[in-house]
């Protein structure tokens, strides 16, 4: 990986730079989830409502659907500028943290629309995510204090064994100097799904899934797609229902759906002692931010996530 434009250690004043823009982003994109939040609390009224005509239905399921999508887009995005510390290389799905990166840091210009976005679909790449997005941010921050009337342009091309990503400022001059931050990638990985694959017909002995999760919601949702998929899926909604529900259980369990904070034991400890009873316990960690030291080793899930996004790290968990 070169990178023309280094990334050190942040100073306190670049810190500093880097907090005040990031909660200048949250302020905006408030307004925003306010009426994202309203669109969706109002449709559901309304489709609750006997009185809502059959074709106000569809028109109402579908402004759910786009606001939920939009709501996950935006919080992701706002998630994605948290500055985290570096875990140094490891194999990343740099599309799609990219473009949850780009919908925050849309936040940061003078309005969304100025970032343009050309982002590939590459190869998983082995990078250090936390010093892209040190660069990518601090950059945007300097482009800032030049100006409050900017643009900017979030490239990811990839060609044969070769991934590019830049950040550029836009500009109508040709002959104005290019002002960008450039990283490239060698790769070799195969290519990330691009969509959600359930199997035609059940597996014949399908995977067992253990699912700790707190919240009643998300487990509902994360079974849902699991069993879509053909995935057998034990629930628990804290540390010591999961250790109940894995003693009663006489079959194998593959994998272990793990929340980074799970009510009651921590999730390091229950990880500990769900392994004593099964060593090849494979373990996923979901969290809506960064995982603990402890829980870093293990395969990661940011929240809000999707179908596949959720697939492809149980997929993960079984390479």
């Amino acid at each position: 990986m070169t990178d023309p434009v280094p990334a050190p250690a942040a100073t306190s004043e670049q810190a500093l730079k880097r907090a005040a823009a990031v909660g200048q982003a949250l302020a905006k994109a408030k307004h925003d989830l306010n009426n994202l939040f309203h669109v969706a609390r109002g449709w559901s009224r309304l489709l609750s409502d006997p009185r809502t005509r059959p074709e106000q239905v569809q028109e109402g399921i579908e402004a759910v659907l786009t606001a939920s999508a939009r709501t996950s887009e935006l919080i992701g995005g706002i998630l994605s500028l948290e500055m985290r510390p570096s875990a140094g290389l490891e194999l990343c799905d740099l599309g799609r943290r990219l473009s949850e990166f780009g919908h925050g840091l849309a936040y940061l210009l003078p309005a969304p629309e100025r970032l343009a976005q050309e982002i590939a679909a590459p190869p998983l790449v082995a990078c250090d995510f936390a010093e892209i997005r040190a660069a990518l941010l601090d950059f945007a921050i300097a482009e800032r204090e030049r100006t409050s009337d900017f643009g900017l342009r979030l490239e990811l091309s990839c060609e044969p064994g070769l991934v590019r990503l830049r950040l550029g400022r836009q500009t109508v001059d040709p002959s104005a100097p290019e002002r960008a931050v450039h990283f490239e990638f060698s790769t070799e990985v195969a290519p990330v799904s691009a969509e959600v694959s359930e199997p035609s017909q059940p597996r014949a002995t399908p995977i067992s899934v253990l699912l700790v999760d707190d919240h009643r919601d998300v487990r509902r949702l994360a079974t849902t797609i699991l069993e879509r998929a053909g995935y057998s899926v034990l629930t628990a909604s804290d540390a010591e229902e999961a250790l109940e529900t894995s003693r009663a259980y006489d079959g194998p369990i593959q994998i272990l759906y793990c929340d980074a904070r799970t009510p009651g034991l921590s999730a390091p400890n229950l990880i500990a002692e769900l392994r004593a009873a099964r060593p090849d316990l494979r373990v996923l960690v979901c969290t809506s931010e960064q995982a603990p030291e402890a829980l870093e080793g293990y395969v990661q899930l940011h929240k809000p996530f999707s179908s596949q996004q959720l697939l492809d790290a149980i997929r993960r968990c079984q390479d």
